[in-house]
Parts: C-alpha cells; sequence; structure tokens
C-alpha cells in the first residue's frame, strides 16, 4: 500500500487552513476541541486511554460534514483507507466493502479510515432491516479501533443515525451533529469554489443572503446566476436569482424571498404598528436582551378576520429584518405524507426565518367556546414548537385564537388585527389615487366614508371595481355619481385575487 505525503510547509498550510475554517463553523466549542485532538493524536500528546478514536460526523446533506471531513483528513496527512460510493480523496486506498476493510485493518498501523455515506456501505432485507452479517462486521470494525497501540481513527459522515444499533453508539467517541453552515463558512466554501467566476463582492452578498441554505444550495445559485447574467456571475444576476430559488429541503413550502415590502408600506392603526415594531425591535436586539435576561418570545398570534392585513405584516416583518418568509397552510398539514412532526423537522434548520402558519385555527380544528385543549391536533402542535425556538418569528394567523386552548395560547403573544378605521382606509385610498393615471372630482375622504366596514381585500377589489369601470367606458375623470353606481353593485361582479390576507 502506497501513501503519498505532503512536505512539511505543504503540510503546515494545510493544517493552519482546515483549524481556521473549523474556528469559523457553527460546531459548538467542545466539538471543535475534540475535532483538534485528532492532530494531538498523531503528534502523540495524550495516552490511548484518553485518546479519542471513532468519529462520526452526522447531519442532513449538503450541510458541509463530508466537506469538512475532506479538510480535516487531508490536514491530518496521514495514510488514509477510504469506503464509500464514489472515491473523493487523491492518495487514498479505497476498498469495497466491510469484508476487504477488515482484512486491511490487520495490519494497519497508523492512519485514517474514513466511511462516507456510511448507511449506503451496509446491505439492508426487504423490510429496511440491517443485514446481520453487515452487523456483525462493523461491530468487529469498532472494536478494533479500541484498547490496542495502533495509531489509528475511524472517521465517518452519515445523513441519520437512527438504524443504527444503540450498541454501536456506545462505542462512538465523539458523536459530532451539523447544522446549516454559517455565512462565514459559505463564504469559504464559495471563495475556494468559484473565486475564478465571481467576485469576493458578489460571493460574500451570496453568503450573507442565503439563510437556510446549504451547500448544495449555493452551487445551484451560481448556476442560474450565470445564465440570468447572460454568462455572467455579478450582483445584479444574483439579486435576481435569489428571490426565485427555493432551498431544496423546502421545496414544498411556500417560500417568500427577497421581500421588499415593509411596515411603512402598510395601512395599520397606531396600535397594531406599534406591537409590530416592537416585535421588529426584539428580534434586531435578542442578543443584548439575552445578556440582560430578558426573555424574548419569538411566538406572535395574529389575530382577526379575514382581509385585514396578517399575511402582508408579517411579510413587511421579514422585508424589514431581510429574512425570508415560510408559510404554511393547511395542504402541508393534511396532504399525503406530511404531518406536524415532518414539517417541523424540515423548518427547525432554518433559524433566521419567519414562519408563518396560516389559519392555524382552522388546522387544529378546536371548538372555540373550548378553553382547555384546543383540539387534537394542538398537543401535538405545541410539543413541536420547542423545535423553532431559535426561529426569528413563529407566528400563528387565526380568526379565533380561542380554537387554539389555552395551553398554546400561553406561549405566544397576541397581536390584534381589525377592519381598517377611516383613518387608515383614507391612507390606502390616497396612495393608490395618487399613482393612478385616472383623475377623481372626490377626495379620498369621500371613498374612505362610502367603504366603511371594508377590509383590506373588499378595498382592493373596490379599487379594481372603479378602474375597470373607467376603462370600458373610456372616462379620464371618475366622479362621485358614478362611485356610487359602482358602490351600488350596479358594475359588473370580477374575480380579483386579494393583496392582503
Amino acid at each position: 500500500m502506497k501513501f503519498i505525503m505532503k512536505t512539511d510547509l505543504e503540510q503546515a498550510s494545510k493544517k493552519s487552513d482546515f483549524l481556521e475554517y473549523l474556528n469559523k463553523t457553527g460546531l459548538s466549542d467542545i466539538n471543535k476541541r475534540h475535532t483538534r485532538t485528532m492532530f494531538e493524536f498523531f503528534n502523540g500528546e495524550h495516552p490511548a486511554v484518553f485518546s479519542n478514536r471513532i468519529f462520526l460526523f452526522e447531519g442532513e446533506p449538503g450541510v458541509g460534514k463530508t466537506f469538512l471531513a475532506k479538510k480535516l483528513v487531508s490536514a491530518l496527512d496521514k495514510p488514509v483507507i477510504f469506503l464509500g460510493q464514489n472515491k473523493i480523496l487523491k492518495n487514498s486506498k479505497q476498498v469495497k466493502d466491510l469484508k476487504e476493510l477488515l482484512v486491511i485493518l490487520e495490519e494497519f498501523e497508523e492512519g485514517i479510515v474514513y466511511i462516507d455515506d456510511l448507511k449506503y456501505v451496509f446491505n439492508f432485507t426487504d423490510f429496511d432491516e440491517l443485514n446481520n452479517e453487515d452487523r456483525h462486521k462493523f461491530m468487529k470494525i469498532l472494536e478494533s479501533f479500541k484498547d490496542n497501540n495502533k495509531r489509528t481513527i475511524l472517521v465517518m459522515t452519515l445523513n441519520d443515525s437512527s438504524f443504527m444499533d444503540a450498541s454501536w453508539n456506545d462505542r462512538i467517541d465523539i458523536h459530532i451533529n451539523f447544522g446549516l453552515p454559517s455565512n462565514e463558512n459559505k463564504l469559504s466554501f464559495l471563495k475556494e469554489n468559484f473565486s475564478d467566476y465571481a467576485g469576493t463582492e458578489e460571493l460574500r452578498y451570496l453568503s450573507e443572503n442565503t439563510m437556510g441554505y446549504n451547500y448544495r444550495d449555493l452551487p445551484q445559485i451560481l448556476k442560474f446566476a450565470y445564465y440570468e447574467g447572460d454568462k455572467e456571475i455579478n450582483l445584479d444576476s444574483i439579486k435576481e436569482t435569489l428571490p426565485k430559488y427555493i432551498p431544496k429541503g423546502l421545496t414544498n413550502f411556500d417560500v417568500k424571498q427577497g421581500i421588499k415590502l415593509k411596515l411603512g408600506d402598510l395601512f395599520l392603526k397606531d396600535k397594531l404598528n406599534a406591537d409590530l415594531k416592537k416585535a421588529l425591535f426584539t428580534i434586531k436586539m435578542k442578543d443584548q436582551l439575552q445578556e440582560n435576561n430578558a426573555n424574548r418570545s419569538n411566538f406572535l398570534i395574529f389575530e382577526g378576520p379575514s382581509g385585514v392585513g396578517k399575511t402582508y405584516s408579517a411579510l413587511a416583518l421579514a422585508g424589514e429584518i431581510g429574512i425570508p418568509l415560510i408559510k404554511i397552510s393547511a395542504n402541508e398539514f393534511y396532504g399525503k405524507g406530511y404531518g406536524i412532526p415532518q414539517i417541523f423537522n424540515k423548518i427547525k434548520r432554518f433559524q433566521d426565518t419567519i414562519v408563518l402558519i396560516d389559519d392555524a385555527d382552522k388546522i387544529i380544528r378546536g371548538d372555540a367556546l373550548d378553553f382547555n385543549d384546543g383540539g387534537p391536533m394542538n398537543s401535538e402542535l405545541n410539543s413541536q414548537l420547542d423545535n423553532l425556538e431559535k426561529a426569528s418569528l413563529v407566528i400563528l394567523s387565526v380568526n379565533d385564537s380561542r380554537r387554539l386552548g389555552r395551553a398554546l395560547r400561553d406561549r405566544f403573544k397576541i397581536v390584534k388585527f381589525d377592519y381598517p378605521e377611516i383613518k387608515q382606509r383614507e391612507s390606502y385610498f390616497r396612495k393608490m389615487m395618487k399613482d393612478s393615471k385616472v383623475r377623481f372630482d372626490f377626495s379620498e375622504d369621500y371613498i374612505a366614508k362610502i367603504t366603511e366596514g371594508m377590509n383590506y381585500r373588499d378595498m382592493q377589489r373596490f379599487w379594481n371595481e372603479c378602474i375597470f369601470y373607467s376603462i370600458e367606458n373610456n372616462m379620464k375623470i371618475l366622479t362621485k355619481d358614478q362611485l356610487d353606481i359602482i358602490i351600488s353593485g350596479n358594475a359588473k361582479e370580477r374575480p380579483v385575487s386579494g393583496m392582503f390576507g
């Protein structure tokens, strides 16, 4: 078995580069420390009894566990035995299965065994159970790294360890769970792989505006930006691409990105506007609040009738912060293959985002007169909320919060929405009239008075009827009399998609 080793200078540079990268990862300090001990182990700095020999890197696809493992193994600069579907390391000895690995391990005195995508080296039965022969072989492999004087380390990557035996887990020294990459890690990855195609400014912008993305999403965005920019990746092509691209982990959800709407664009009552600004403040100042032992609730209930601006307010909050909004509806909760645990497992990894569960009271289907459990789905939803503690905001949009049950409501701050008053209706129609090419012989206060009792969706529909009426009758000026005709319902009914929800 022949291995090619690097020069001392090359190796020192590799190690320095890896340690710099490791420090920027989102791994905990203790896991960073455990990872560094591999270098110390090969340097003989620790007694065998205190040395960690078996490492498992676990995390969903695309979060960088294989990327880190490759950099680590390369930086250690020791002989490598590789087992995996595809050879991803140069100058390594590749084995085809567990049986061959066991034979080689008998004479392997110093180096690294690297198993990539551990689950795929096993054979499973038709009932998705692990083959007993493979089970015994793998146990022997784990045991071969215990209680001996060899300088060997086992590094493994895995997407999901739920299939593993408890006896296996007992023998793994260090189990590191990987989350999504930090902005610094994303930038390092982008520079290393795409600096020939995009400048630092472009790559930095991409790394800072892809919250909730993994390492596999980033190349896809650049690929789309390349074509968007007519074979050139620039800041404009990236900005055009980002709102159109949905991370693969959220392809079944309604994801809003690149939101330009702000709170100042809405027409809200003063109390409601103040409540939303306070929610915005708690997000922006979360670190200072935590440092001073102030509890920051990131759970809100937007309560009110349909069409009064609940969805638009959630979008505006996301636009103010510059983060995505994930909108979840009943289809996701009741569709085939879905359910509360499955939904929350997908979105819990997106820390910097707003999660909006639309019509939550209808999803839970509780009784408005039941002030205790709030329906059969209430307790399950309540238990899953802990998975979203790190999200910027979790918003339940409801018509009647009593359907949610007392236990669930107690975890949320309720923000009340209601029909717009005359002041908000005046502001709304003032903007619409200012931006319109049709002229009017009445002021915004007149149209605000005759639309009393309308929600924003009704107001949008009524405004559309006014414009349709003017265009159909080739009118450049709309009068009060004509407005009265429209409001009385003499104008043709026309379907319209609501702006507000």
